[in-house]
């Protein structure tokens, strides 16, 4: 016996393992791949302005790669792990931005 129309769940439109990964995948890249471009530029000489320039093109990658992964028509997976870059990104915002709060109440004798 199949069910009813209204008895079945609707399909998933996003994975909660990929919407995780994704995540972490962007917070972790968000800082970790500026970083290596800094320290290649560092050590690059004259090429290392290239490198250098490519620092604020690798912060703003990840949160339009998510959006663009989300947004577009594919498998929950692939959704899921935008939609986590998206996030992962939007939680170091907010990490730095309450990192930025202590700081300056530490240096301000607050």
């Amino acid at each position: 016996m199949t069910e009813p129309p209204w008895a079945q769940r609707p399909p998933r439109r996003f994975a909660t393992g990929s919407v995780v990964l994704g995540a972490v995948v962007g917070v972790v890249g968000t800082v970790a791949v500026p970083i290596l471009l800094g320290l290649v530029a560092s050590v690059a000489g004259p090429l290392g302005i290239a490198f250098g320039l490519l620092v604020p093109v690798t912060v703003l990658a990840a949160l339009v790669l998510g959006i663009v992964l989300a947004s577009t028509p594919g498998s929950p997976q692939r959704r899921g792990f935008g939609l986590g870059l998206v996030i992962g990104w939007g939680l170091l915002l907010l990490l730095a931005g309450g990192l930025c709060i202590a700081l300056i109440a530490g240096y301000s004798g607050g």
